[in-house]
């Protein structure tokens, strides 16, 4: 099936690796373009692209009027796609790689008229395995149409005045398209496992654009709350549960078409840094008689991509990405010790145990304790207090007792021993 896809490179951030997604949508014998700006298309003419890869826009079908950005507004990109008329039109993020063998669009087309798949997060492209299995489902990266699918779609969807607000890399569009595809055309919401995304710092700005939805997504009738916050957490279960009932054919379409990523050319990594951080983390475990047995590649991608300054929220997939398979504690605890390791060779991590004036922090904790408990508190514990000591440099000594009173094994005692002796040496005054 001929299929359409449409993406939107920002020539400003890292040129490349979009470049290598793009290339590869393109061996895979997609039709792919890029819509950009008159401005952002000469850069990528420059940058090696080819001018029948870029599509320029005029500035009305962009979202500079509306929020100062030239970039695509989603309604005039599926006004060009169906006058295109493939037989088959993906959306998707410019950083989104499709490691897979062939189109795969005959089988997503038997599944349903419209998709909305998540993405699943790796550190290193080269690194990601069949086996792993990190689904990020807080967003929807990759919408699938089939022809009839698309028309119907834009039929409706351009009824309705504030779907002009959708734009790319504007926050929030991705929730209400789903929404719409979801409630108004039978749409699949599911994993898409073989679309992989390279952690990397959020970028988004103007958090506050998916109010614009909300409101819209309220009127539906399908959610309790009109509160933003509360119902995208609404749909953010919706999205959950909908990828768990489609795992089957998730699965299928992982078996089906799955391709490790191709190797790609990346920045001269810090192999000096790399390999004294890995080698003070291993010495740090052996000191406490934790176990070292992790994968040698695994750990120094999750050192390199560190040194980049990710944040502690990023930081998570690492975690589900490559301890999954230990107990959750241990698989924290293993990533914020590394973590204090890597901050403290940088010499970027001046810890501290007060807290900022109007901190949330006692909010934090009072809805944590009131809506969990058991396994679960402690969970919230867990990456409540990775995040403040990663992110804000702050260590709470009544978090960390908690955790490590709730230690129930040698590796947890030993990994909680070890962090503690790594800030205690690192806080400006003793705790």
């Amino acid at each position: 099936m001929k299929t359409l896809v449409i993406t939107s490179i920002n020539p400003k951030a890292q040129l490349d690796y979009q470049k290598a997604c793009f290339n590869k949508w393109k061996k895979l014998g997609y039709i792919v373009k890029t819509l950009n700006c008159k401005k952002e298309k000469e850069s990528l003419l420059k940058c090696g692209f080819d001018a029948n890869d870029v599509v320029e826009l005029a500035i009305e079908e962009t979202a500079f009027q509306l929020y100062g950005k030239a970039v695509p507004r989603i309604l005039p990109v599926m006004n060009r796609a169906v006058a295109h008329g493939a037989g088959a039109t993906i959306f998707v993020n410019s950083d989104i790689y499709p490691a897979q063998q062939k189109n795969s669009s005959n089988y997503l087309a038997s599944i349903a008229d419209t998709i909305a798949l998540t993405r699943s997060e790796c550190i290193e492209l080269r690194d990601n395995r069949y086996t792993d299995s990190t689904p990020y489902r807080g967003g929807l990266d990759i919408f699938f149409f089939t022809k009839k699918g698309l028309q119907n779609v834009f039929k409706s969807i351009s009824t309705i005045p504030i779907a002009e607000h959708m734009a790319f890399g504007v926050p929030g569009w991705d929730f209400f398209l789903a929404h719409e595809l979801f409630y108004m055309h039978k749409g699949k919401i599911m994993d898409g496992e073989i679309f992989l995304h390279k952690t990397h710092k959020t970028t988004y700005n103007m958090i506050n654009t998916f109010e614009l939805f909300a409101e819209q997504m309220h009127k539906s009738g399908y959610y309790q709350s009109a509160q933003t916050t509360e119902l995208a957490s609404e749909f953010a279960t919706i999205i959950s549960c909908q990828c768990i009932m489609n795992k089957t054919s998730s699965r299928l379409l992982k078996r089906m078409y799955y391709s490790k990523p191709d190797k790609l050319d990346s920045p001269p990594p810090k192999y000096a840094s790399i390999i004294n951080i890995e080698s003070k983390f291993k010495k740090i475990l052996a000191n406490y008689n934790i176990d070292n047995s992790y994968d040698v590649t695994r750990i120094r991608n999750i050192i390199r991509a560190q040194l980049d300054g990710a944040s502690w929220i990023e930081a998570e997939s690492y975690r589900d990405n490559y301890f999954n398979r230990l107990p959750f504690t241990n698989g924290y605890l293993f990533l914020v010790l590394l973590q204090l390791i890597i901050k403290s060779y940088c010499g970027n991590h001046q810890l501290t145990y007060k807290y900022p004036k109007n901190s949330l922090h006692g909010i934090a904790v009072q809805e944590i304790m009131a809506n969990t408990s058991g396994k679960e508190e402690l969970r919230y514990i867990i990456k409540l207090f990775a995040n403040e000591l990663i992110d804000h440099s702050i260590f709470n000594l009544n978090l960390f007792k908690y955790i490590a009173l709730s230690a129930t094994n040698s590796i947890s005692l030993g990994l909680c021993s070890a962090i503690y002796s790594q800030c205690r040496k690192e806080l400006t005054e003793n705790v």
